[in-house]
């Protein structure tokens, strides 16, 4: 997951980022401090011009390190610069440097490359806007420009005992105007993003308020959801949670639209839970027949369940299905067919890659971990204790050029089950990172 934190100087983002980073156990990266360490090097290698600075950045290297007390420790070509940059005369010097279109390119690569197979914050001018367009969750921290030059002040007084309030009040605003006016990546709040203006919030009333909107991306969004389908999650929701402390983690935000989730398959619990991990409604299949008997077919009518033939079912479930993922939906599939015996992937069948092939749509690999020990093939009644996960995977693409049907079959059914067996590799080892 990829949060991202933007705001104006003095706004609070690194120090609310870090305490975010720190309780969600996630990474933090200061970009800001990125361009600071760019305006060091330039400024050390006494540059006059673009075409000077142009040269020395290719022998420009960054890294982070994290130190025995757990402090950032910051370094350009494997010098410790992370004093350096937070003196007076680079904050003088990184906006006007930061507003290169160059600079801003090269930083670009960097920042992106810091972000992969992470769980992190990164906090920033343009990290919601440029940078990470696609971020999972977007803040925007704003504050009076007297309260950030009070807040600035005192950090800088430390460093500098001779600066003064008005300087670092001076100083703000030029850097307002230079970042808010610039070409390149100018600092605005984007329309997607949560506002929050920390003038006068505390600092843990901000880093609380971030946690729970965070929270909530994680937890399904019952109250959008059909009343009675979603008065039942929560239930389900609820009881999964306490009974069986369900987890759910992702490889990347959940996209919008239609979708496959197919999961491997390992005890009757598997759909319910994933429809309770599951930020959304979705459908599943149910045997034809369940549907006439009294009052179960009313309640799985209204829980989404699809109905299936066992006569026909290549013709009658494809037809079902695609109809639903036609109308932007997501489905519950478990493409090895049938429950797994001792909890291995099992080979996977064509037909979701049929179905893919007709329907263009995402796949969505999900892996369930733990249903096997409470509700197993040959036990007729759950444990009522245990532990469950919920992983959902990189989506995969059905975006194969120049392909016949046969071959976009093969691809899709394979690329499927290396997901799913990737899933549980990840699981095995203890669920450390992000979900592959």
């Amino acid at each position: 997951m990829i949060i991202t934190i933007d705001g104006p100087a003095g706004s609070g983002k690194s120090t609310i980022s870090k305490e975010v980073a720190n309780r969600l156990n996630f990474k933090f990266f200061d970009t800001g401090a990125i361009y600071r360490a760019v305006t060091w090097f330039i400024l050390k290698n006494n540059c006059k011009d673009d075409e000077e600075i142009k040269k020395i950045l290719k022998n420009f290297s960054f890294d982070v390190q994290t130190d025995p007390d757990g402090n950032k420790r910051y370094f350009v070509n494997k010098q410790d610069i992370t004093t350096e940059i937070r003196k007076n005369n680079i904050n003088k010097k990184v906006s006007e440097i930061a507003s290169k279109g160059y600079i801003r390119e090269k930083i670009l690569t960097i920042q992106r490359d810091f972000s992969k197979n992470q769980n992190a914050i990164f906090e920033g001018r343009d990290m919601s806007t440029v940078v990470f367009p696609n971020a999972d969750i977007k803040f925007f921290l704003t504050a009076n420009i007297k309260v950030r030059a009070k807040r600035r002040f005192k950090e800088l007084h430390k460093i500098d005992p001779k600066i003064s309030y008005e300087e670092v009040l001076n100083d703000l605003k030029k850097r307002d105007i230079i970042d808010s006016t610039r070409k390149y990546s100018p600092l605005k709040c984007p329309k997607d993003a949560i506002s929050i203006d920390t003038s006068f919030l505390s600092f843990d009333k901000v880093v609380k308020k971030i946690l729970k909107k965070i929270k909530k991306i994680d937890t399904p969004q019952f109250f959008k959801m059909k009343p009675f389908y979603g008065f039942i999650l929560f239930i389900v929701w609820v009881i999964f949670k306490t009974l069986y402390r369900l987890k759910v983690y992702k490889s990347k935000k959940i996209p919008k639209g239609s979708a496959i989730i197919a999961s491997n398959h390992l005890s009757y619990y598997d759909p319910i839970a994933i429809a309770a991990s599951f930020p959304e409604e979705v459908y599943y299949l149910a045997k034809k027949s369940l549907f006439k008997k009294f009052f179960l077919g009313s309640l799985i009518t209204k829980l989404n369940a699809l109905p299936i033939s066992q006569n026909i079912p290549n013709i009658y479930s494809i037809k079902t299905i695609i109809k639903i993922l036609k109308k932007g939906k997501k489905v519950i599939l478990f493409p090895e067919g049938k429950r797994s015996k001792d909890g291995e992937i099992q080979k996977i069948m064509p037909g979701i890659g049929y179905l893919v092939y007709l329907s263009k749509c995402l796949i969505i690999p999900t892996y369930i971990h733990g249903t096997q020990k409470i509700w197993g093939r040959n036990k007729k009644f759950p444990k009522l204790y245990g532990k469950i996960s919920c992983v959902f995977g990189s989506p995969i693409s059905p975006d194969f050029e120049f392909i016949n049907k046969k071959d976009f079959i093969n691809k899709i059914t394979n690329k499927l089950e290396q997901s799913l067996k990737n899933l549980k590799k990840w699981c095995d080892e203890g669920f450390k990172g992000v979900p592959p």
